[in-house]
């Protein structure tokens, strides 16, 4: 039997796009009789799926996929407008930072109020005290009222707290993501621990190094609706695959104003487009986690309808904000020559001094000379 099943679920919201604020503003709409019509926005759509005891599902999709509303369902904060959500044993919910805390008691009285949320007493909680707070590395500020703590402090808390009330399901959202590397080693232990224990765990993360790594199986979520369930490796790589390919189109129309854009049109169709971006390793494989002191080459496949003259391609890393941190082009070498039919072009992005974390690599192709970027 699933600790986890969600059966044909959906879920809406009311949006209301006007609202009186004022008493002046709630007599003229009732004089000049505005109505505000609200609009039903279904987060989502007949999603169905289940997770085993003792397993890890990893949930991947774009903001707005309903992967939040998916998590909040089996916490129990939200209830589905239709269909069925299923639980069996106790669940602690990592959500948004802050989630079951309150900002004016201090670290201490939070810890006590967490325990008492998940049924344990006073007495059950002073004996886990200390150990929590060796895990938290908050003894100086314990006594300090939450709404002081930093994001990465507030995150320590919550997973220590969760560490340590022995839930039956864990349900992560993006939190460890604010972590510092240390920390997110030791959280990661501790889920290792969780699964040897037979746990379940409920993984959310833009992370796809770590969904791979530490995800059983892999559910994908677009636009509120199941994309695609399976494995890990394979779920992950094809929802980068569409999301670079949607980054490659927004950076094609962006970063080639002067030029003539290779952007798919309705009518015409361009005469050079980028088929895959990938990034592959020293060794010419495809990647996606390198080690601090590897190269880094992306590989851009393309089709080009005709022979193209005065090709330049691009490749740019940027950061998760969308920070651009280095970007290389083919200009160097002039525009390229392009005979008609696929090839491949290499955009050597060299050794970069980075820290650990998750990074997106966009790229472009265009004709013509005029760039700005």
């Amino acid at each position: 039997m699933d600790t986890i099943s969600l059966a044909n679920v959906s879920k809406s919201f009311t949006i209301r796009h006007e609202q009186s604020r004022t008493l002046q503003e709630t007599v003229l709409s009732f004089l000049l009789q505005r109505r505000d019509i609200p609009e039903e926005f279904w987060a989502l759509r007949e999603v169905s799926f289940g997770a085993a005891q003792g397993q890890t599902l990893g949930i991947v999709g774009q903001n707005g996929s309903g992967k939040s509303t998916i998590l909040k369902l089996i916490a129990g904060t939200l209830r589905p407008t239709s269909g069925t959500v299923h639980t069996h044993g106790r669940v602690f919910a990592l959500l948004e930072l802050g989630a079951g805390f309150h900002p004016e008691l201090t670290g201490r009285e939070n810890i006590f109020l967490n325990g008492s949320f998940m049924g344990l007493s006073r007495l059950e909680m002073a004996q886990h005290y200390e150990s929590i707070l060796r895990f938290a590395e908050l003894e100086t500020f314990i006594d300090t009222p939450l709404k002081h703590y930093s994001s990465g402090m507030q995150m320590r808390l919550g997973f220590a707290v969760a560490a340590h009330v022995d839930p039956d399901i864990l349900v992560i959202d993006e939190v460890l993501a604010v972590g510092d590397a240390s920390f997110r080693q030791k959280c990661f232990a501790t889920l290792s621990d969780f699964k040897r224990l037979g746990k379940t765990i409920i993984f959310v993360s833009h992370d796809a190094v770590a969904v791979r790594r530490f995800c059983d199986e892999v559910v994908w979520l677009k636009a509120g609706r199941v994309r695609e369930i399976g494995d890990p490796e394979e779920v992950t790589r094809a929802y980068l695959a569409e999301a670079h390919a949607g980054q490659t189109r927004n950076d094609v129309a962006d970063t080639a104003p002067g030029g003539t854009a290779a952007m798919a049109d309705a009518a015409v169709a361009p005469p050079i487009s980028l088929r895959l971006v990938e990034t592959i390793d020293p060794s010419g494989r495809p990647a996606t986690h390198f080690d601090p002191g590897m190269a880094v080459t992306v590989r851009l496949s393309y089709q080009a309808q005709r022979a193209c003259e005065d090709v330049t391609f691009a490749a740019g890393l940027h950061r998760a904000d969308g920070s651009a941190l280095h970007t290389v082009t083919t200009r160097s070498r002039g525009g390229l020559a392009v005979p008609a039919g696929e090839g491949e072009v290499l955009c050597n992005l060299g050794v970069l001094p980075l820290g650990p974390g998750e990074y997106a690599v966009s790229a472009g192709v265009w004709l013509g000379i005029d760039w700005r970027g």
